[in-house]
């Protein structure tokens, strides 16, 4: 039997900040620390997914502290994606930098950041408390206070609206030390606006 799907319903748009702190949350009370999350954006195309899941079967015995980043190999510098630059056994993530930059970090051998990462629950509930205390402490009252119904789960608006409005690589990412980026050589598309569904639709 397929497991149960589970969605999440946010009061109010405030960015993946908050939406992964609130999974983290529900994972840690439904499957605990060593559950592994999976994250991946819903607005993204991937023509090769045998090779996304191949890497994701490869490393799924991995343990507590660390976050696996995955990154897509360039095609062109662009101010659109943020990027992951590795660094020995670590990585740095930078957000959307200026085409100029981007340039100069492709030649330092950086790849975009395709928002696709995994790791324990138990490293995304250490890291936020650490990184993001207010933040998770929202989240989690969100969830604590949630109301069900059915497969859905509506987050407590009085505790998820005070979460700030941020991106989880702002609030974790780019201050988190632990970091390795998988590298994928695949074609990708960030299909988040209507220019890059039209590329994608047409091939242009």
């Amino acid at each position: 039997m397929a497991p149960k799907a589970t969605f999440l319903i946010e009061p109010a748009m405030k960015n993946t900040g908050p939406a992964l702190a609130a999974a983290t949350a529900h994972l840690l009370a439904e499957k605990g620390p060593d559950a592994l999350m999976l994250v991946m954006p819903s607005d993204h195309a991937i023509d090769r997914p045998d090779i996304l899941m191949n890497e994701v079967r490869k490393h799924q015995n991995m343990g507590q502290g660390r976050i696996l980043s995955f990154g897509i190999k360039p095609r062109q510098a662009s101010s659109r994606f943020g990027y992951i630059l590795p660094q020995g056994d670590s990585a740095k993530f930078i957000e959307k930098p200026e085409r100029a930059d981007a340039k100069k970090l492709i030649a330092q051998g950086a790849y975009w950041n395709s928002g696709i990462w995994m790791a324990r629950v138990g490293t995304m509930q250490a890291l936020f408390k650490e990184l993001a205390p207010d933040l998770w402490q929202s989240a989690q009252n969100a969830v604590t206070y949630a109301r069900h119904d059915g497969i859905y789960t509506y987050l407590e608006p009085r505790y998820f609206n005070n979460c700030p409005t941020i991106s989880v690589d702002r609030a974790v990412m780019e201050k988190a030390g632990a970091i390795t980026m998988v590298p994928l050589d695949l074609r990708w598309r960030d299909l988040g606006t209507w220019p890059s569904m039209m590329v994608h639709l047409t091939g242009l």
